[in-house]
């Protein structure tokens, strides 16, 4: 439940319309704005909000009021879609345990700016030398303050200029967020998942706030659709074979340069082996814009072809079982959903030990 947000150039067509005075209506409805900024309704819902859903105020109701959620701005609505994808990515780092991910897997397809509390140690010297042309000082265990940016396909990176203004606009935005949180004392119940919510127009004029269930409780994953139909036709008459297969999509886990990227790359990893003796059949790295998911069928549809359908594809999680599903589906193929690949991850351990 959120209170309303009143302009003060409103209120005077506000209190006319409802046939009041001006004076009456602020003492009847309103109360300042936090940070002196317009008033608000001085309860939760919005004393204007009726029972039908409609506004006691009619066409007089304020601009922001009319806008929300700001579905007809462009502007507004890739915002919260890069929102929304940031938050998604997220998920899937708090929710790799039950997804069975690994922590490089989960770590490196963030996609978001991400700020740490860590050790001296854990910074880069580019890092350090910043902290110390800032004039700040840290000291002591998990008292370093540092950025990192995000993005799937490259190693993290320090943030560019268009990127610190970002989270400079987003750090500016928690800390308001925090005030009211503060300052309205509010209850909220974390713990079932709920939010404390705010919202702010271009002005950082606060347009409602208070208790909001989360809408982020789960990773978004989709499923690689063959829209082919000649491809469909050709992979359903391929004979079966007996071969047993372990199919992955990992990270390499190591910053690679090169002057063709931005910054440091971190290539995805197709894998596709055979279970029964740990034999790796093929294996690609992947350019960080390219899809490894797509790597991956077309690996599985490359074997398929030359070797039969297999009786059985193994994969760890359920992003790999979401982008197998079709081409399993089509071929006849058991996919099967297991806690671990011993033999696709014996590859990957030595990829480290000689990287």
């Amino acid at each position: 439940m959120y209170k309303g947000n009143i302009p003060e150039e409103d209120i005077e067509k506000d209190a006319e319309y409802l046939g009041i005075m001006k004076a009456q209506f602020i003492d009847f409805f309103l109360k300042k704005g936090e940070h002196g900024i317009g008033y608000q309704t001085k309860h939760k819902p919005c004393d204007f909000l009726q029972e039908d859903d409609s506004c006691k105020l009619g066409d007089c109701k304020p601009d922001n009021c009319k806008k929300y959620p700001y579905t007809d701005q462009p502007e507004r609505l890739w915002s919260l879609l890069g929102i929304l994808d940031t938050i998604t990515t997220f998920m899937m780092l708090t929710m790799q345990d039950s997804m069975n991910l690994t922590s490089e897997y989960a770590m490196f397809h963030q996609k978001n700016l991400t700020c740490y509390w860590g050790n001296r140690e854990e910074l880069t010297d580019k890092q350090r030398k910043t902290i110390k042309e800032l004039g700040y000082t840290y000291r002591g265990k998990n008292q370093w303050l540092y950025f990192l940016s995000f993005v799937p396909g490259y190693f993290p990176y320090n943030m560019n200029q268009e990127e610190v203004l970002r989270m400079s606009e987003y750090m500016q935005n928690l800390e308001l967020a925090l005030k009211c949180y503060e300052e309205d004392n509010v209850q909220v119940n974390f713990e079932s998942g709920n939010m404390f919510h705010v919202v702010l127009n271009e002005d950082k004029e606060i347009l409602c706030r208070g208790e909001a269930p989360s809408p982020f409780t789960a990773f978004q994953y989709g499923n690689l659709l063959i829209t082919d139909e000649e491809l469909l036709s050709d992979l359903a008459k391929v004979p079966k074979s007996n071969a047993i297969l372990e199919a992955d999509v990992s990270v390499l886990g190591a910053a690679v340069s090169d002057k063709k990227y931005e910054r440091p790359a971190n290539p995805a990893l197709p894998l596709l082996g055979d279970a029964k003796t740990g034999v790796i059949i093929k294996f690609e790295m992947v350019e960080p814009e390219e899809d490894a998911m797509v790597m991956l069928a077309e690996i599985l549809i490359g074997f398929i072809f030359k070797y039969g359908a297999p009786k059985e594809v193994r994969v760890s999680n359920v992003i790999v079982e979401a982008g197998l599903e079709q081409v399993c589906e089509v071929c006849g193929i058991k996919l099967r959903r297991v806690r671990r690949l011993p033999g696709l991850e014996e590859f990957k351990n030595s990829m480290r030990r000689f990287g």
